[in-house]
Order: C-alpha cells, then sequence, then structure tokens
C-alpha cells in the first residue's frame, strides 16, 4: 500500500509540474509547418521546372504563396512517394504576387511552372 501511495505521489507530481510549463504565445502557430521560401528562394526555373519537393507531414490545409517576376502557370503537383508527382490546381498568368489555398491529402507536394520567371514560394500547412 505505501508503495502505491508514492507512486501515485510522484505521477501527480510529474503531472503537475508537465502542465505548469510555459504554452507557446500563439498556440495556433505550433499547429503549423513551412518556412519562407522553401518551395522555390528567387530562383529561375526553366519552362517545365519544378520546385523543390516538400513534406506536408499530414498537415491538410495549405496555402501556397509567392512572387514571381513575370507571366506564369504555377501547378501545385502532388505525390504520395516524393518521386511520382502528379498535376493539381493550378493559377493561370501569376505576375506579381500570388497565392492559392488547397486541401492536400497527399504526403509531397511540389509546384510546376510553364515559364523560366523568377519565383519566391512557400508553402504553409496547419491541421
Amino acid at each position: 500500500m505505501k508503495d502505491t501511495l508514492i507512486t501515485l505521489v510522484l505521477t501527480l507530481a510529474i503531472l503537475f509540474f508537465a502542465l505548469d510549463r510555459p504554452q507557446p504565445v500563439d498556440a495556433q502557430m505550433s499547429m503549423m509547418i513551412g518556412t519562407h521560401a522553401n518551395l522555390w528562394n528567387n530562383a529561375s526555373p526553366a519552362g517545365g521546372g519544378t520546385s523543390a519537393s516538400y513534406d506536408t507531414r499530414g498537415f491538410p490545409t495549405c496555402t501556397v504563396f509567392g512572387i514571381t517576376s513575370g507571366l506564369a502557370t504555377i501547378t501545385v503537383q502532388m505525390s504520395a512517394d516524393n518521386v511520382n508527382f502528379y498535376g493539381g490546381d493550378s493559377l493561370t498568368m501569376a505576375n506579381g504576387e500570388f497565392s492559392m489555398y488547397t486541401l492536400i491529402g497527399s504526403r509531397y507536394m511540389r509546384l510546376g511552372t510553364d515559364t523560366g520567371v523568377t519565383i519566391t514560394a512557400t508553402i504553409q500547412c496547419k491541421l
């Protein structure tokens, strides 16, 4: 009985101290992934070029945004294995700032473009 009581007291103490630690200033930010220019960073892909791929880690609600130096069609490409990519939503004739909101069910995604403009692009996803 004494051992059970000691175990219970220690368990409660551990829980108390674990719950008492400071929480993130913005709880929503702790549920968001993606950093600036993680797809293209001032890159000039050739027509038909693709960005770096991004592991969405199962975060389904994603926003793709950035800026181009000229007219371009930006296409979201999705993959289950980070090898075989398939086209999805596209934004035709992006010129300057662009953004797309999408629900992505695939594990990996990247962007494709049809022209050789300079692009900086970011993806951020949240639960």
